[in-house]
């Protein structure tokens, strides 16, 4: 399946930078005279802050109902390349910034050839300031707070 390659991808570029990732982030904690030790840092980032997924009830879709008409017939979010809608760009085919990172974060996967747009991903954001209106409000004056059994899996895998 194309989204287990792509994690799979991205543990492995996290495991190859794991070492110098971190270096970085002590040299910014000791410039910024932060004396905080980063495991329990990341540990909180993790397990005391939720995961929103933001996204605008009230917008049209590409198939003429509204994202939340959508949502309820469906079941199921959809990805910007399905719903025709974003906030962001949706140049994929064109080599746009998002299509470039993702590009770069998924090491190609998602450009295999092998991968229809509507498999790419559904971001959500971390609510580090818990902000009562989502992590990403731009992106939505609605949101989704992933539950902790759906980010275990991930989060497992992270702290080992």
């Amino acid at each position: 399946m194309v989204g287990d390659r792509a994690v799979r991808a991205v543990e492995s570029q996290a495991g190859a930078n794991a070492q110098s990732d971190m270096e970085f982030i002590h040299e910014l904690l000791l410039k910024s005279s932060i004396d905080a030790d980063i495991e329990l840092i990341k540990h909180k980032l993790l397990y005391a802050c939720d995961v929103t997924i933001n996204f605008h009830p009230d917008r049209f879709s590409n198939n003429g109902k509204l994202i939340l008409e959508s949502l309820l017939a469906d079941g199921e979010y959809h990805n910007q390349y399905k719903s025709g809608t974003s906030n962001g760009g949706r140049t994929a085919y064109e080599g746009g910034d998002r299509d470039l990172w993702e590009k770069r974060l998924f090491c190609g996967i998602y450009h295999d050839g092998t991968s229809e747009l509507i498999n790419r991903p559904k971001y959500g954001a971390l609510n580090i300031h818990n902000y009562l209106d989502g992590a990403s409000a731009r992106f939505g004056s609605c949101f989704f707070t992933l539950k902790p059994h759906v980010l275990e899996p991930i989060l497992s895998r992270v702290i080992s």
